[in-house]
């Protein structure tokens, strides 16, 4: 019953290594998306302010309903904008943590990490198991009905989705 967490620790250095690139670019791109974010959230500030000085030149009555109008159209905008960034963003996370994890796939280091979870997956599965390479470098195994992806690619969504999660809550 110890197959498990001697996978977990023999793949932590694979886990911390694409943490970390990840960590490094969700930083570029998170401060990327806080200046888009900025601007946008400014320029729906100064729109609302101008149509609000308008408003307020031709008339009390009119130039309240005609602000809150406003107002609310530019902070739907907004909020339309700032989704559509940090979209962008979680979709640029999982693309760039692809990337850097199938580089490692071409690393200098890359034939010891795929003995590594060879082993680990011998562990798991048995040293029956059958292993095949995987698009983009790490290996799937298979023993009878049992799989085991042990994929860069799905290393990489894993790390991605960890930090898209812990980004969501900031």
């Amino acid at each position: 019953m110890t197959a498990v967490p001697d996978l977990a620790m023999a793949l932590a250095p694979v886990r911390s290594a694409l943490l970390q690139a990840a960590r490094a670019e969700v930083a570029r791109v998170l401060g990327e998306a806080a200046d888009q974010a900025h601007d946008v959230t400014a320029t729906a500030r100064r729109r609302a302010e101008a149509t609000h000085a308008a408003a307020r030149a031709a008339g009390a009555a009119d130039a309240n309903q005609s602000v809150i109008a406003a107002r609310t159209s530019h902070q739907r905008q907004a909020r339309v904008s700032s989704l559509r960034v940090r979209r962008d963003v979680y979709e640029q996370l999982h693309e760039r943590v692809r990337i850097a994890a199938s580089e490692l796939a071409t690393g200098p280091d890359y034939a010891g990490l795929r003995a590594t979870l060879v082993t680990a997956a011998h562990r798991v599965l048995g040293p029956d198991a059958i292993i095949t390479e995987a698009p983009g470098g790490g290996i799937i195994a298979q023993s009878g009905n049992r799989r085991l992806d042990l994929s860069l690619a799905e290393f990489a969504e894993r790390a991605a989705d960890r930090i898209a999660v812990g980004l969501a809550r900031t």
